[in-house]
């Protein structure tokens, strides 16, 4: 018995040694490594920033505050540079900055003899604002368009100007209402005319003459003007009572205005100069020069140009106060390709002719 008892003591002894042999082994063992942390999420991307710089003709405060105003409904536009001036100092600055490389501007709003001498350059944008699509159902409107390149904004509107004071409103329908000779015996030497020289008349001139012949500007020639050298001054010698009647008045001007003048559309039709928007091909900002242009085309982009007095804005049914929509008033046929391929200096000297002006 008691060896027996000796063989199981001694394999007791031998599972003893062996357990905490492995229970070494087991502590001495490195620990699994811990599993790796999940990748960190993609930070969202910042949304773009816009900026833009717009080459503009009209009224600074009135684009300001249309500026101002897509800025709310566009929050990523950060800021905006605006430069506005004559259609024919855009177009000079314009293009010499893009003759030079030197890519500035991204949206411009002028006349059309200035986006002309861009396009011919190559230096405007392909682009079709959805918004221009339904407008181009208009006769109004798509007569003005150069389609995928500019698209008109705001009218000049030409006409008649009277001072209240001395012209029964009713007694002016035409033209033709000033070339009575007792109106000529009266008025003679009071009648103003926008100077062709210096302001947009000179497309009033040529259109009227293309459409009615030399001789009507020949008998408009009876009355004698005085040439007015600028359309605000020229308002301010009619209101004045300096003259009473302006020939080439530009609609926009007699919106609103407390003064003894009135605006005649009249009966033979009026002259529409267009100011239309483009964008520049190599405009550093081209995503947002697309969306101000295509806002600029919707009504709420022609809402801000009659709330702010910036000009008739090319949209049916719209009107600057006391003036009349687009769409509803008479116009003049314009044949603008004749018109640009006649150097300005040949349309000048036939004027001169015809009025007897000199120097």
């Amino acid at each position: 018995m008691k060896g027996v008892s000796r063989i199981i003591w001694g394999v007791v002894a031998v599972v003893i040694v062996l357990a905490v042999a492995a229970a070494a082994i087991v502590m001495q063992k490195p620990a699994a490594p811990a599993a790796p942390a999940a990748p960190a999420a993609p930070a969202a991307p910042a949304a773009a920033e816009w900026h833009l710089t717009v080459y503009a003709q009209g009224v600074e405060e009135s684009w300001r505050a249309i500026l101002e105003e897509f800025k709310k409904e566009y929050p990523q536009l950060k800021d905006y540079t605006l430069y506005v001036e004559s259609a024919g100092k855009i177009s000079e600055k314009f293009l010499s900055e893009e003759r030079a490389g030197k890519h500035i501007a991204d949206v411009i709003v002028a006349q059309t003899i200035a986006l002309e001498n861009a396009l011919k350059e190559g230096f405007l944008l392909y682009y079709e604002p959805p918004n221009a699509k339904d407008l181009m159902q208009y006769k109004f409107f798509s007569s003005y368009a150069k389609p995928g390149y500019y698209y008109p904004y705001r009218f000049l509107v030409q006409g008649i100007g009277i001072n209240t004071k001395y012209i029964d409103p009713n007694t002016i329908k035409s033209y033709k209402d000033l070339l009575k000779p007792e109106f000529i015996e009266k008025w003679q030497g009071r009648i103003g005319m926008a100077d062709p020289r210096y302001t947009v008349s000179i497309e009033l001139f040529f259109f009227m003459k293309e459409y009615y012949g030399v001789d009507f500007w020949k008998e408009i020639a009876k009355l004698k003007p005085a040439w007015e050298s600028k359309s605000t001054v020229a308002v301010d010698d009619l209101a004045s009572g300096k003259i009473v009647v302006l020939i080439g008045a530009l609609g926009h001007l007699f919106s609103e205005t407390d003064k003894p003048i009135a605006f005649i559309y009249p009966e033979e039709g009026t002259i529409l100069t267009p100011v239309c928007a483009a964008i520049s091909k190599e405009a550093p900002n081209k995503e947002a020069a697309k969306t101000f242009v295509n806002w600029l085309l919707s009504k709420k982009g022609a809402e801000m140009l009659v709330k702010t007095k910036g000009g008739d804005p090319a949209y049916p049914g719209l009107s600057l106060p006391g003036m009349k929509p687009i769409d509803k008033i008479n116009i003049i046929p314009q044949n603008y390709t004749k018109y640009y391929s006649i150097p300005t200096e040949i349309i000048l000297k036939e004027w001169a002719e015809i009025f007897g002006v000199r120097g």
